[in-house]
């Protein structure tokens, strides 16, 4: 197939010139397609890339969020395991007599002898309720002091928070010792609130 007559000076050029005429027609066919196909995608990509950027960001918050949260998670367990212990420690409305006599009990084998053991009006606060409990005994510095020591030890949490001692009111009797023990209830997450004080809005 012979090729139109407008080819033949190309044809029958000399090579050098049929190489820049070749040269030419690659460089022609290379800008047109980067001008028509590759610089509209370079444009897009140059539209894109900040909300690349911007999704990057995004991406890195997630990370450091669910960092904390993993964190987070740890430190509730770690806290709920506390919570467990403390809850342990403290006495159930069911083992209250069961406390008193524990308490009667290391009373009597410390040598202090008890005119008065009385459970006082609860007093309920947000998480926990108190219970005092007003103890009168009389014996020497070292049985009051053996009694506490006793109380201290209890696996449940009993503390002293009132503490009034006095010369005894009998020759034998050294020391009359009135005590204000308390003691706590845990109360659970959604237990009704505490009424609120009397006069209070």
């Amino acid at each position: 197939m012979a090729l139109p007559a407008f080819f033949n000076p190309i044809v029958n050029a000399p090579t050098p010139q049929k190489v820049v005429a070749g040269i030419m027609g690659v460089a022609i066919i290379v800008g047109v397609s980067y001008v028509t196909l590759l610089q509209p995608q370079i444009t897009v990509v140059d539209q894109l890339r900040p909300e690349l950027a911007a999704l990057q960001r995004e991406v890195a918050e997630k990370r450091t969020i669910l960092a904390d949260l993993a964190k987070f998670r740890r430190e509730v367990a770690d806290l709920e395991a506390r919570l467990n212990v403390l809850k342990d420690r403290l006495p159930s409305e069911r083992e209250m007599p069961g406390l008193y006599r524990t308490l009667s009990d290391a009373a009597a084998a410390s040598g202090l002898g008890l005119s008065l053991f009385q459970p006082r009006p609860v007093t309920t606060h947000e998480v926990y309720t108190e219970i005092p409990i007003a103890v009168t005994g009389e014996a020497g510095y070292h049985q009051v002091g053996e009694f506490l020591e006793k109380v201290a030890r209890f696996p449940r949490v009993v503390t002293v928070t009132e503490l009034k001692m006095s010369t005894g009111p009998r020759p034998r009797v050294l020391v009359k010792a009135d005590l204000i023990l308390a003691t706590y209830m845990y109360r659970p997450i959604g237990a009704p609130p505490p009424p609120k004080p009397a006069g209070a809005k």
